[in-house]
């Protein structure tokens, strides 16, 4: 089995998350793929490959709650943007615990560490909820 490093792999998950855009990312090593297959609420997904090996994963599933898929794409969905850009270093992979702009909050409550992942995004406006994922991930062993 290919021994994977933990700062390397954070370091790149950093990186993919701030400067891919969708599909494709790659830096030395390490390769990013996400996987998008079209819709507001199908499951989503990031493969990571370091020399040629899948080595980690995350899959995601939207739910976003019914509001004008204009309101989700102008709205939310630049929020969680934001919420995702300010991650922190030691935990790369998704937001932060919480992040507030105006009347928006994101929450990510997560159990488990890098190498294996369960966790719920939630976003609230104006303290509804608007949107929620389940989210998984970890180590390929």
């Amino acid at each position: 089995m290919l021994e994977i490093n933990k700062d390397g792999l954070l370091k790149f998950l950093s990186e993919a998350g701030k400067k891919s855009e969708r599909d494709f990312f790659r830096s030395g090593d390490w390769q990013h793929h996400s996987l998008y297959v079209g819709g507001i609420k199908n499951p989503l997904g990031v493969d990571i490959f370091f020399k040629g090996n899948f080595v980690w994963k995350m899959r995601y599933h939207r739910q976003p709650r019914d509001f004008p898929e204009k309101y989700l794409q102008h709205d939310v969905f630049p929020f969680l943007k934001k919420a995702l850009l300010s991650a922190p270093e030691d935990m790369p992979f998704r937001g932060p615990k919480y992040f507030k702009e105006l009347d928006f909050e994101y929450f990510f409550d997560m159990k488990g560490d890098w190498e294996y992942f369960t966790g719920i995004e939630r976003i609230l406006h104006v303290g509804d909820e608007v949107f929620f994922q389940d989210v998984m991930g970890g180590l390929i062993k």
